[in-house]
């Protein structure tokens, strides 16, 4: 049953092929949010089981730069996405625009003083990721 659960995260990783919906504008810089995070919490949850990606092995880094720009990966089993796209913040979110679509593109994350919490829904679950410093 894990390992089922690992390959639709694995699927859903690299196939969520839509692109980010999101459109909004560069606001000033925030420097208080720029740096590099790690996740400390993604869980997939499923309709009967939710599972710890992070101590099954899932890894996921992301540099949010000053210029906007983002740098970073994240890997599952044996494939890997590159995280190098752009960011912004409105409303007291972040929101992520990889240049590889992933699920974060799909939605955005509540802004923390230290880190970031957000859910995202893919086919068969839904992701709950917290980043942090």
């Amino acid at each position: 049953m894990q390992r089922t659960a690992r390959l639709l995260l694995a699927s859903a990783l690299l196939a969520a092929a839509v692109p980010s919906c999101t459109d909004h504008p560069a606001g000033p810089s925030q420097p208080q949010i720029e740096g590099t995070y790690v996740a400390t919490q993604f869980l997939l949850i499923t309709s009967d089981t939710i599972f710890d990606e992070l101590a099954d092995g899932l890894n996921l880094t992301i540099t949010l730069n000053r210029n906007r720009t983002t740098t970073g990966a994240l890997t599952v089993l044996d494939a890997g996405l590159d995280l190098a796209g752009r960011w912004d913040t409105a409303g007291g979110l972040l929101h992520l625009q990889t240049t590889t679509p992933t699920f974060l593109t799909r939605g955005s994350m509540v802004v923390g003083p230290d880190n970031f919490q957000g859910d995202f829904t893919l086919e068969g679950g839904t992701v709950h990721l917290t980043l942090g410093r």
